[in-house]
């Protein structure tokens, strides 16, 4: 038997892109003047299911431009120790270092949503 979609539940992290915030709220006002004023819950269920469509969009847009920027990172990074072997030099050094932080960062996040999404009751820091 094929299963459905799932249950989705809504990213609260997207409430602190302001982007979204923003282009969210320009598309609310846009829906609700497509809404049927005379059927309240008709209406607020497809309000519900276009925000649902919107911000799943969204974030896999989002999501998508993340691990193009860690692809880059770490070709970035290849490079970078592939000349640093050959010629070793201060500003490539510092390339080399800036880059890792970057990468770090991105490894960072990556975990801050791992450990919401396991629903871990404590983390012990590394």
């Amino acid at each position: 038997m094929a299963r459905g979609p799932g249950i989705w539940k809504f990213n609260n992290s997207l409430l602190d892109d302001s982007m979204y915030v923003s282009n969210m709220h320009d598309y609310l006002i846009e829906l609700l003047d497509d809404v049927d004023p005379g059927n309240p819950g008709v209406s607020w269920d497809f309000v519900k299911y276009k925000v649902r469509n919107y911000s799943m969009a969204y974030a896999k847009e989002k999501a998508r431009k993340r691990r193009l920027k860690e692809n880059e990172l770490l070709k970035i990074i290849s490079t970078l120790e592939q000349q640093i072997y050959v010629n070793p030099s201060a500003s490539v050094n510092s390339q080399l270092k800036e880059a890792r932080l970057e990468l770090l960062d991105y490894y960072d996040f990556k975990l801050r949503g791992t450990i919401i999404s396991s629903r871990a009751r404590w983390v012990e820091d590394i």
